[in-house]
């Protein structure tokens, strides 16, 4: 296992703007509520306590106080042979994976830029396999040459033959995210094994502000009751999707992530998550989050403290 440990300790908020923050977002799901569709999941919360008023879902504090309790606070995850790889909690440890979704790949033998093809995803798999400070690999790629259908499923087929390590993955859709649980089941010996030693672990996200689409509700579903780690990330951008403040950012955020938390736990209790935060700005010129625009790396940080404040695994 190639753990790499934390040595700097920079703290942005703070103890008193953390509370402050967290006291906030209680605010907001119980006075102002998600944008929540799905029915099974929105039943699921009624029986616990939330407030159903139509489409909008309110949540008690004692609701979210009650997640936070039973939700775990260290993720294990392993190899694809069942070997302990990243053990992720709110200590020192620090764990490097690769991106994915890429459009185009930069050919190493032309060294021209061309359409991602299925073929190429060994090729990244085994570099990243290779590389000793490269924990986990996201399934990669968008496959010009596979059907979209099941362009998900077959990443996930080609990352898994040529990836020993852990599998960090995406869906295009609902109903593949179970198929692909079902294929990472089989490679682990049957699902109960694939609970007691996670080699993936999903990716999915609400969509801010505030709102949590039938995709992403399903996909928290479906990870809680397979019990397979999921990492739920609002992507906000200050001043378009979120406020224009990384405070009021943070805040909406923490709520979302906070929602996610409570949807697990109502569904499967113990079932694990990860919490993911990226407030970045909005550039009004090109109407993009920016990825390099030093607020955004400002707030994530942040979050993290926010992640630690709970005791999660953070991502």
């Amino acid at each position: 296992m190639s753990t790499i440990v934390r040595t700097l300790n920079a703290p942005i908020l703070g103890q008193e703007n953390i509370e402050k923050i967290h006291e906030a977002s209680l605010y907001l799901l119980e006075h102002v509520g998600m944008k929540m569709t799905g029915d099974r999941t929105i039943e699921k919360l009624g029986e616990k306590g939330a407030v159903i008023e139509g489409d909008v879902i309110k949540f008690p504090r004692k609701m979210v106080e009650a997640a936070l309790e039973t939700v775990p606070k260290e993720v294990t995850l392993y190899t694809r042979d069942g070997q302990p790889n990243m053990i992720i909690n709110s200590k020192n440890n620090v764990y490097f994976g690769t991106h994915a979704d890429q459009l185009e790949f930069l050919d190493y033998k032309t060294n021209i830029a061309r359409a991602y093809r299925k073929d190429d995803i060994k090729t990244m798999c085994k570099l990243a396999d290779s590389l000793p400070n490269i924990s986990f690999i996201l399934s990669v790629g968008m496959c010009s040459d596979v059907d979209p259908a099941v362009q998900s499923q077959v990443t996930f087929l080609e990352t898994v033959k040529n990836f020993s390590k852990t599998i960090n993955f995406s869906t295009n859709d609902i109903e593949s995210l179970q198929e692909i649980i079902d294929i990472a089941a089989v490679v682990a010996g049957g699902h109960a094994a694939l609970q007691e030693k996670p080699f993936i672990f999903n990716y999915c996200e609400p969509i801010p502000p505030l709102t949590h689409p039938l995709e992403s509700t399903e996909k928290l579903y479906i990870s809680a009751m397979n019990r397979i780690p999921v990492v739920y990330m609002p992507y906000s951008m200050m001043g378009g999707t979120a406020p224009v403040t990384i405070a009021g950012a943070l805040t909406q955020n923490n709520a979302e992530i906070l929602a996610g938390v409570v949807i697990t736990q109502v569904i499967n209790e113990g079932a694990p998550i990860i919490y993911g935060s990226m407030p970045t700005v909005f550039d009004m010129q090109t109407t993009v989050g920016s990825y390099a625009a030093p607020e955004f790396h400002l707030a994530i940080a942040a979050a993290a403290e926010m992640a630690d404040y709970y005791g999660l695994p953070f991502y």
